[in-house]
């Protein structure tokens, strides 16, 4: 890549708005902030009003139930089955820029 934004904003309103400019999302550890952030993203990413665009979320092991959570509304038809490939539960920084590389169609 020959350029990336990064923002960091300690409130959640603000950090929704940078939502809407995204390429990309990388989720980290966070709080019922955080869980809104989710929840608000992955519905526009249901309903098509953001694009299909690749979730990170980074520490697998916070986000295990969150994970869990998913897999059973793609399971019993709650959620598409395609949203599975553009969300990527990691710990290792390397897998996220290869996950990036892969679904942006980026070398």
């Amino acid at each position: 890549m020959d350029f990336f934004n990064t923002f960091q904003e300690t409130s959640r309103h603000f950090r929704q708005k940078w939502f809407e400019v995204a390429d990309f999302c990388i989720f980290n550890v966070g709080g019922v902030g955080t869980l809104e952030e989710i929840g608000i993203e992955m519905c526009n990413l249901k309903l098509g009003i953001r694009p299909r665009v690749p979730y990170i979320f980074y520490d697998a092991a916070f986000f295990a139930d969150l994970r869990k959570q998913l897999r059973h509304m793609i399971a019993t038809k709650r959620a598409p089955l395609w949203i599975q490939d553009y969300i990527l539960f990691t710990n290792d920084a390397d897998e996220v820029v290869e996950f990036y590389r892969k679904k942006l169609q980026v070398l």
